[in-house]
């Protein structure tokens, strides 16, 4: 399937919001209640390996950040199947490739990643349209 530029770039600003629930950044600190938010027991969670391939990705080390997000998804991590699943619809040291994004959010989604069958049904029909 060829995707042009347009739908890439859509894609971009649609997925920029959708990804960064992994990030943490948006409510890693404390609840009006004090207890740390959603945000901050994800980024708890999360194996250090997920870690560095996030920063890689946000030091612009694409290259490595595919290879470190390609190993943790073929070891099953879904988070990383998300990830890897944007630098491919992305084109981040690859050729863009919606048809590949599409097989791993699928198989996040399957594994029970809401945010993976989110881009399944919102995001991807939108880009598929244009």
């Amino acid at each position: 399937m060829r995707v042009s530029k347009q739908a890439v770039r859509l894609g971009s600003l649609v997925l920029g919001a959708a990804l960064c629930l992994p990030c943490g950044a948006e409510e890693a600190g404390s609840s009006e209640t004090g207890e740390p938010g959603p945000a901050a027991e994800q980024a708890e969670e999360r194996p250090e390996a997920l870690v560095e391939a996030h920063r890689l990705h946000e030091q612009g080390k694409m290259e490595a950040a595919h290879e470190a997000f390609a190993e943790l998804a073929a070891a099953g991590n879904t988070e990383a199947k998300v990830q890897l699943g944007w630098m491919y619809l992305e084109g981040h040291a690859t050729e863009p490739d919606m048809e590949r994004a599409a097989e791993l959010w699928q198989e996040a989604a399957d594994a029970g990643h809401e945010r993976a069958d989110y881009l399944l049904n919102a995001v991807l029909p939108g880009l598929e349209e244009r």
